[in-house]
């Protein structure tokens, strides 16, 4: 069953990932930004009838505009936010999975449940997308973003996922243009090892050499269920080396010479 959207308000605490996702989804729906979900009045005069939230790298309490937003009078709502904050900070062991209920050890796990619970009670069609460590040229926030562009790292020992944002956006499409509901983790379903791995590809992609700083006794192996939201012919399709050569040429980051870049469908 596919729904179509007239009017959608994107919110977002990236400007050039904001600007990303309006560019893409401005291809099929009127697309609005800077709205503030308190104007009330602008929204319904806009006629406003699904939201994009991301929330991925918020660092503010969301608790005001997650209440706002699940009380609005609109009919879908997608919520981008950072699985490792919720998986980390609860007592679940791997492999993560929205499939296991989520026990929080901590405020940071407890407030971002209760963000999604509330979305979740509202009649719209509510879609949370759980995003692994998110990577590309409009991303200013997690570790690849650090690798490349930060000359001192400290990290955690262990494994991640890392997804695209073209991956992302892809996954959002789907999710404004079928019946998803729910919880879903995006992410690309390969776990790459930091310290033996990553470390290793990055330099390639980059002439200056980033000192790493590896935290003691501590090391996170994060392994996601990427499997379900797949039922909506969604799934990743850009490689990490893809995406960091597309990372290299929009920026000039002068890495060395690499394999043709992958082509995305955005």
């Amino acid at each position: 069953m596919t729904k179509r959207f007239k009017n959608i308000l994107v919110i977002g605490h990236n400007n050039k990932f904001e600007k990303l996702i309006v560019e893409c989804l401005s291809l099929h729906y009127t697309v609005h930004t800077k709205i503030n979900l308190h104007n009330l009045e602008e929204i319904k005069r806009k006629e406003i009838d699904a939201v994009v939230f991301d929330a991925i790298d918020r660092r503010r309490e969301l608790k005001k505009e997650v209440k706002i937003l699940s009380e609005l009078p609109i009919k879908k709502i997608v919520y981008l936010e950072n699985a490792s904050q919720i998986y980390l900070n609860s007592k679940n062991v791997v492999p993560y999975s929205v499939y296991k209920k989520v026990i929080p050890k901590n405020r940071c796990c407890s407030r971002l449940r209760n963000y999604e619970e509330n979305l979740l009670k509202n009649k719209a069609e509510v879609v949370i997308f759980r995003i692994s460590e998110i990577f590309g040229p409009h991303i200013n926030c997690g570790i690849i973003h650090d690798l490349m562009y930060k000359n001192h790292v400290t990290l955690l020992k262990g494994s991640r996922d890392f997804i695209y944002e073209g991956d992302v956006i892809h996954a959002i499409e789907v999710a404004l243009e079928t019946d998803a509901f729910g919880i879903y983790d995006i992410t690309s379903g390969r776990s790459i090892c930091i310290k033996e791995q990553l470390i290793d590809i990055i330099s390639r992609y980059k002439h200056r050499k980033v000192k790493v700083k590896f935290r003691r006794k501590q090391k996170v192996k994060l392994i996601y269920n990427c499997e379900n939201f797949k039922y909506y012919k969604w799934a990743p399709l850009v490689t990490l080396e893809s995406g960091l050569n597309v990372i290299t040429k929009n920026n000039n980051l002068g890495g060395k010479k690499n394999e043709k870049v992958q082509t995305s469908h955005h």
